[in-house]
């Protein structure tokens, strides 16, 4: 599924990042029963990044970061995500 959007979005020309965590299997299980949780999986027109973030809000890695409160655009979710502990990021394409 992440290689089918990876492929869609360097298709139309973006940039992709990743950002891989270390998690425990009980803390992946949370974040896709926060995901499963969300907005029916969808995120309204350009609310992609504060779904995103308000799913990962308090769970696992992602427990004490409160950058969720201040991101809205991907760019900003990227910058808060690459700036927390233990995290690797890749950049995809060009």
């Amino acid at each position: 599924m992440l290689n089918n959007y990876i492929q869609y979005q360097q298709s139309t020309g973006s940039t992709v990042e990743t950002f891989t965590f270390d998690t425990s299997p009980a803390v992946g299980q949370q974040l896709f029963k926060s995901f499963d949780q969300s907005s029916n999986n969808e995120a309204a027109p350009g609310q992609c990044a504060a779904l995103t973030s308000q799913v990962l809000k308090g769970i696992g890695p992602f427990n004490n970061w409160t950058g969720f409160q201040t991101v809205v655009l991907p760019g900003s979710l990227a910058s808060e995500l690459a700036n927390l502990p233990g995290v690797t990021v890749k950049t995809v394409g060009k």
